[in-house]
């Protein structure tokens, strides 16, 4: 680990987890092969150490605005803010998000395939590949953009991406990421806010709102263990941490001293 952070293109942290993770994966697949090997080969690597990330919980004030900022510098990258935050989509998951994957008439959406350098590529884990409910307000953004932004009809259906640039063509990273900035500085968000904010949003979202079990609320999320969910993408907003202080003022209320 420490040889990879001295990397001319691996010196993020970020990177470097995400090379042993897939060096873990395939180490994994190998000792299922049964192919001889020293035990707890992977446990035995520390990965590298990450800086803290902002874990505030984003406002629904706070997402509207950064919406309405990239709706002002690019309107068709707007729909984006809208399926990664009541949606939960990643970002190459909204990339490859086709009409051939909406039913909007019953208010479904179905994550299959996610663009990666402008190639369709496998999504992240089996638990990403479901169908999804969204409710009206995400129905209606789609609905909207689609006015705005009509899409080819092939055999009676919508077909190409929804997010595009001109002339139906997919969208990049570099594309999206420029605008992306832009939009998180004017809408006075935090520097670093990323499209995973997004997903936290969403999955804080249904977890706070108390109407669905964690064992559900993993299955929207689409991840494959629970504690991924709970552990890193479940917030409290801020009014329950600031709520618990009143705790200790009851607990000491008959306190003589």
């Amino acid at each position: 680990m420490d040889y990879l952070l001295t990397h001319p293109r691996l010196r993020s942290p970020c990177s470097v987890n995400q090379a042993f993770r897939s060096w873990a994966t395939l180490m994994h697949h190998v000792a299922d092969q049964d192919v001889p090997l020293p035990p707890n080969l992977v446990n035995r690597i520390k990965p590298a150490e990450l800086p803290p990330r902002n874990r505030k919980l984003l406002t629904a004030h706070e997402v509207r605005a950064l919406a309405t900022a990239m709706q002002r510098r690019h309107p068709r990258y707007a729909i984006a803010i809208w399926l990664g935050a009541c949606a939960g989509l990643r970002k190459g998951e909204i990339f490859g998000l086709r009409w051939e994957h909406l039913d909007l008439q019953h208010g479904l959406l179905t994550v299959q395939e996610q663009l990666q350098f402008g190639k369709v590529t496998p999504l992240k884990c089996r638990a990403s590949y479901a169908t999804l409910a969204i409710d009206h307000f995400l129905r209606r953004h789609l609905t909207e953009h689609l006015r705005e932004f009509p899409a080819p009809v092939l055999g009676g259906r919508h077909s190409s991406y929804v997010l595009t640039r001109d002339g139906h063509q997919p969208v990049t990273r570099g594309m999206f990421d420029g605008q992306w900035y832009r939009a998180v500085e004017e809408a006075g968000l935090a520097r670093g806010t990323c499209l995973t904010d997004l997903r936290v949003f969403y999955a804080s979202t249904l977890a706070n709102a108390n109407r669905y079990s964690p064992k559900k609320v993993q299955r929207l999320v689409r991840h494959a263990q629970m504690a991924h969910t709970w552990d890193l993408y479940v917030l409290p907003p801020l009014a329950d941490d600031m709520s618990r202080v009143d705790d200790f003022t009851t607990a000491f209320a008959d306190d003589s001293d």
